[in-house]
């Protein structure tokens, strides 16, 4: 975490170039989900299993559970100011203008929606996961859905489990032709 509140730091730092800083942000995020998949995952476990012997830090595991996601709330917080009042204020201050759905024009809007709609509407085609080596089908940091898959045609063995990932978001901000010259417009993601 106290990497991670550097990184927090170079964001807050007007003496870096603004899209620098936008982009330590956007590190500090991936960072923290990072940290909160390994570490908060593990003192949850260790709860979950039964230890109860104070770690090095003289805690045990659900006394720093509990210190962790308060820290984790008040960096997340920390996040937040600096994206609100910091970063927001200096794209105003610049060619850079940040707008809201209802901001957009309808041919904008539009186009986000086309956007969207061409990304996130994929097919979920479900891989069968064979008995032989299942935990290969297993993908990391991504959510699946367990299947049951039905053989239309007549086998041993009709059914067999599988899996469909989920697609990845689109982004949440996009960038549109600027209605000025000199300008960049974004735009959050659909209403």
């Amino acid at each position: 975490m106290q990497f991670n509140r550097r990184v927090l730091e170079e964001a807050d730092d007007a003496s870096n170039p603004l899209l620098e800083r936008v982009k330590f942000l956007a590190i500090t995020g991936n960072n923290l989900d990072e940290y909160v998949e390994v570490r908060q995952a593990g003192l949850m476990q260790r709860i979950e299993d039964g230890y109860r012997e104070p770690g090095f830090d003289g805690l045990r595991p659900d006394e720093s559970l509990a210190v962790l996601t308060q820290e984790i709330h008040d960096f997340v917080a920390a996040q937040y100011r600096c994206w609100n009042e910091h970063l927001v204020r200096s794209c105003a201050s610049t060619t850079i203008r940040l707008l809201e759905w209802k901001e957009l024009s309808d041919e904008a809007a539009l186009t986000r929606r086309a956007y969207s709609s061409a990304k996130s509407t994929r097919c979920l085609l479900p891989s069968p996961l064979t008995r032989l080596i299942p935990c290969l089908a297993v993908l990391n940091k991504a959510l699946c859905l367990a299947l049951l898959l039905r053989a239309k045609r007549a086998v041993q063995d009709p059914r067999c489990w599988g899996r469909s990932p989920f697609p990845r978001p689109a982004p949440v901000c996009s960038a549109y032709p600027p209605k000025k010259e000199n300008s960049t417009t974004c735009a959050a993601g659909p209403d």
